[in-house]
């Protein structure tokens, strides 16, 4: 997309699902032991009956499920509440869904950028893409291909260089 000052969107970006595994994780073990309670029922729990004809098994399933679904949900707002946009003419950090915050950071004032990757994180082909202009820093975390981002960046740095002739 090509607006009149002539600034072109090269990428948007959001962090991938693997940087908040752990909430995934924990949904999936939560959903595992609900399903055991539904088909097993433990000894060392005592068989309670609840006014209503409910049984205590049943309540602490309905727990166990609401608690795996808070925990996706957490994960997924955390995603979607940071967006990285990538122009020619500027990186823009977004964070926030209700109240956004916005750092601007001009394409020509980059100094450097570089990515870094962990062992697992390069093995799910992700990471984090700093940009930095001397004075400032903005840290694009748990970006998929993250040489990818830090091409497209370099090129939008290098196509607001004065030429010499």
């Amino acid at each position: 997309m090509e607006t009149d000052s002539g600034e072109k969107t090269l990428m948007v970006i959001r962090q991938v699902r693997l940087k908040n595994l752990k909430h995934y994780v924990t949904m999936f073990f939560l959903l595992i032991i609900a399903g055991y309670l539904q088909f097993f029922r433990p000894s060392f729990l005592p068989a309670y009956d609840l006014p209503g004809g409910w049984d205590i098994y049943y309540l602490l399933e309905i727990l166990l499920i609401f608690i795996a679904f808070i925990s996706v949900m957490v994960a997924e707002v955390k995603r979607v509440k940071q967006e990285y946009l990538v122009t020619n003419l500027r990186i823009i950090d977004s964070y926030g869904i209700l109240k956004k915050s916005t750092t601007v950071m001009m394409a020509n004032q980059v100094k450097r950028v570089y990515s870094t990757q962990g062992i697992l994180q390069r093995l799910m082909r992700y990471g984090d893409v700093v940009v930095d202009t001397g004075e400032d820093q903005v840290v694009l975390e748990g970006v998929h291909d993250p040489k990818k981002v830090e091409s497209a960046i370099t090129q939008a740095m290098s196509s607001r260089l004065p030429s010499r002739t």
